[in-house]
């Protein structure tokens, strides 16, 4: 039986530096980053802050590239003839970790897509929609417009998400 396992690993290491960098960043590794002074790493809110500001988006490209994998995969493993190509339009999802998008893929054999990740393996999505998560969904319930406007419950959401650009509108 074919499994995965997630593993995670935080670490906090003093590094010695000028290069003060208060926003998340990629490292050549592709571990998500960020340098704090150390007055940051001494305040308890400030740190816990930071850290996740640099797990939230660590934890959006694992799923992207994950997903984007299992599409990878899913369209390798069939048994079709044919040229497996990524598809033009990235799936969106609109998920509890954020907002993210993920390249699918199709088999194409005499001009025709036969096998098309996007629809046959994941949800079809209509026009520009997105995969709404049940994570998502609980947040906007529990957060919902019920209580707030529309508006203030997109603030919340990617608040919650630390994702104020390119969130839930």
């Amino acid at each position: 039986m074919s499994a995965y396992k997630i593993n995670v690993k935080i670490e906090m290491t003093k590094c010695v530096t000028k290069d003060i960098a208060d926003e998340p960043f990629k490292s050549r590794d592709g571990s998500q980053s960020m340098i704090i002074d150390e007055s940051k790493a001494a305040n308890i809110d400030k740190c816990e802050n930071s850290v996740l500001r640099v797990a939230n988006p660590a934890i959006r490209d694992a799923l992207a590239t994950h997903l984007a994998e299992v599409s990878e995969n899913a369209a390798i493993e069939q048994d079709i003839p044919g040229e497996v190509k990524i598809n033009k339009t990235p799936y969106r999802i609109d998920g509890e970790a954020g907002r993210m998008t993920f390249p699918t893929h199709s088999i194409i054999a005499d001009g025709k897509v036969v096998f098309n990740t996007a629809v046959d393996i994941f949800t079809p999505l209509t026009g520009k929609g997105y995969h709404r998560t049940s994570g998502f969904k609980e947040i906007a319930m529990i957060y919902g417009d019920t209580e707030q406007s529309f508006r203030k419950t997109g603030e919340q959401i990617n608040r919650i998400r630390y994702q104020e650009e390119g969130g839930t509108p």
